[in-house]
This record gives structure tokens, C-alpha cells and sequence, in this order.
């Protein structure tokens, strides 16, 4: 059994002078360990949902900057008219960016190890998004559903033979 606490405080900021700040969510986690016991091997993730409105023309990437690693998804037209969204207007722009990573046990920031993207159900079957316990570690350790690595190219679905941290 492990004894940890998981604290997580989500909130916005209200400020006219950035706009982009308008439309941001910020969450943080805290973990705890409560157990008298040394917490070794320990993963933690954040497993986004990204579809922007019609979850069928949705490009997504990752990039690196002095911020981190960021995940994003777009929509690839200026409106969803081939399904039932109920979005209004221009479908937004959605990031994800770990903008303060873990910190090991002697105080140190841990950097992101991995950030691989799943597609939907209409892909190959190793490539779907994880649905089991074995999955999530997979894609915990930048792996498919099948254990394949996350690879350079194309979907990073088996695509090239050079494994890729990030999608």
C-alpha cells in the first residue's frame, strides 16, 4: 500500500494586459508521501485529451523552447463543418506545456522525459490511446500500447528507426 497524498490546485488568471493569459488554465500537483518508506521508480503523468472540436482534422506536435516541452493541437480548418461539434467560431489553439517540472530527491528539477501523442481509434492498432494499466506505463516510458518506441516520422507509430522523446 502507498501512503501519498496528491494536492491539485487548478486556476486562471484575469488579466486584460495578455490576452493569451485570458484563456489558460494552470494546474499543479503536489505529491506527498506520506509512508515511512523511501518512494523509489515513481512515474507520474498528465494524459490530455486534446481534440479540438471535431477530433478527425486535429494536427498535433510537440516542440521544445526555453519553456520546456510543449504538446499542441490545432484544428485543421478554420471550422468544423463535417461533424456535430458544438464548437462556435474558430476552434481554438490547445497547448500543453510542463512549465515546472518534479524535483528528485536532493531538490533538483527532473526534466520531462516523454511526451508521446495517440491517435484515435482509427489507427493502427498499437498506436491507439492506452486503455490498462500496462499501457499507461508504456506511454509513461514513451511507448505505444504494443511497447513500440515513439519513433521519428510520420505518425512515430513505426515509421523510422530512430526513437524520438517526443512526437
Amino acid at each position: 500500500e502507498i501512503d501519498l497524498d496528491v494536492h491539485i490546485t487548478m486556476f486562471h488568471f484575469d488579466c486584460e494586459a495578455e490576452p493569451s493569459l485570458q484563456n489558460s488554465l494552470f494546474v499543479e500537483y503536489k505529491f506527498i508521501n506520506r509512508s515511512v518508506e523511501y518512494l523509489s521508480d515513481v512515474y507520474a503523468g498528465v494524459y490530455a485529451d486534446l481534440n479540438v472540436g471535431c477530433s478527425t482534422d486535429d494536427y498535433l506536435g510537440t516542440f521544445t523552447d526555453n519553456y520546456g516541452t510543449q504538446v499542441y493541437a490545432y484544428n485543421a480548418t478554420p471550422q468544423d463543418t463535417d461533424c456535430t461539434s458544438t464548437w462556435q467560431g474558430i476552434p481554438p489553439v490547445v497547448v500543453v506545456n510542463h512549465l515546472r517540472t518534479p524535483f528528485d530527491e536532493f531538490g533538483n528539477h527532473l526534466s520531462t522525459t516523454s511526451m508521446p501523442i495517440y491517435l484515435s481509434n482509427e489507427a493502427p492498432p498499437g498506436a491507439r490511446p492506452p486503455g490498462n494499466p500496462q499501457e499507461y506505463f508504456y506511454a509513461l516510458n514513451n511507448r505505444f500500447i504494443d511497447a513500440t518506441p515513439l519513433v521519428e516520422g510520420g505518425l512515430g507509430y513505426q515509421a523510422s528507426q530512430y526513437v524520438a522523446d517526443y512526437a
